[in-house]
């Protein structure tokens, strides 16, 4: 994981602990099914839909200020299996409603 200014991550951070404790490779399965499509834009990946739900529900963060917290925190970014830090948003606060709307969540 390249961080900015050549730094190491902290192992004893949260997002760097849980993140080498979800088995995304079991779960990631189940969220490929509910949204891979053919059509439309390219779907995003499983560990960063799934994981910024988490990061928005473990926070009580509004969807716009859990794409914030994610595109400024590179512990997140890690979390969600991001080979690099960015400081681009990882996809439209807009999108966690669809996702609602297809997992028939109300959250």
């Amino acid at each position: 994981f390249d961080t900015p200014f050549d730094q190491k991550l902290y192992k004893g951070n949260r997002w760097v602990k849980m993140a080498q404790s979800i088995p995304w490779d079991s779960i990631v399965p189940y969220y490929d099914k509910l949204f891979s499509s053919t059509e439309g834009r390219p779907p995003i990946s499983g560990p960063v839909i799934l994981g910024s739900i988490f990061i928005k529900h473990l926070g009580d963060l509004s969807d716009r200020e859990t794409v914030a917290q994610i595109q400024e925190n590179m512990f997140m970014q890690y979390f969600l299996s991001y080979s690099s830090f960015t400081n681009e948003a990882p996809f439209s606060p807009t999108l966690f409603v669809e996702i609602r709307e297809r997992l028939s969540l109300d959250w």
